[in-house]
């Protein structure tokens, strides 16, 4: 098991209190992922998430990428699609625990998507495997790559990301305005002190 320092525990904690203070729709803004950035050093680290079915995915970033997304690298994106090994699961992940740098550098997805854009290593963190989300950190740099410190201290944040995750969604939903739930309130009120034959012989009365 890979030792943490205190300096270490200090950059998890700066995450968890910026994460901690969001009050929005997205769980990750920028400041979010710029503290995420200082716990992992890379060049961009980027939060993806499907909100409604047969959307395009949000995407919010924090970094300098070193080259421009251009309408065909997301193609290339799609098309290569398949040959991502980071498919959804447990735990951070990266390219290196499933090919060597010749088989990355031999893929369409490396020489049409990810070369132009300066990416050698990726992390990814998916925050609901099996959600129709698709909900994910992800971590990418030129070099050099991602250690077991990183995906030690990713690993260590995982559960309190998806708690943050949670509550954004959860701040989503619509809510009924002050009224509403007035009357829904004493309406349960009503109901929990009325007798099944009280409320029979009040709607009687209500519609004679």
């Amino acid at each position: 098991m890979t030792s943490l320092t205190r300096s270490d525990y200090r950059h998890v904690l700066d995450v968890l209190r910026a994460a901690g203070d969001v009050g929005g729709a997205n769980p990750f803004p920028e400041r979010v992922l710029e503290a995420l950035r200082r716990l992992v050093p890379c060049d961009v680290v980027a939060y993806h998430e499907r909100r409604e079915p047969f959307q395009a995915p949000e995407i919010v970033y924090a970094g300098e990428p070193r080259g421009s997304m251009t309408p065909a690298i997301r193609a290339a994106h799609r098309r290569y699609r398949n040959e991502d090994p980071l498919v959804p699961g447990e735990g951070a992940r990266k390219y290196s625990d499933f090919l060597s740098r010749r088989e990355y550098h031999h893929l369409g997805l490396y020489q049409e998507a990810d070369r132009p854009l300066g990416i050698e290593y990726m992390m990814r963190l998916w925050l609901d495997p099996r959600g129709a989300g698709r909900a994910r950190l992800e971590f990418d740099r030129a070099g050099p790559d991602f250690n077991e410190r990183d995906r030690a201290v990713l690993d260590l944040l995982l559960p309190h990301l998806r708690q943050f995750r949670r509550s954004a969604i959860i701040r989503r939903r619509p809510h009924p305005p002050p009224i509403a739930r007035a009357w829904s309130r004493r309406g349960s009120a009503r109901s929990s002190n009325t007798s099944p034959r009280d409320g029979r012989m009040r709607r009687w009365r209500l519609c004679s």
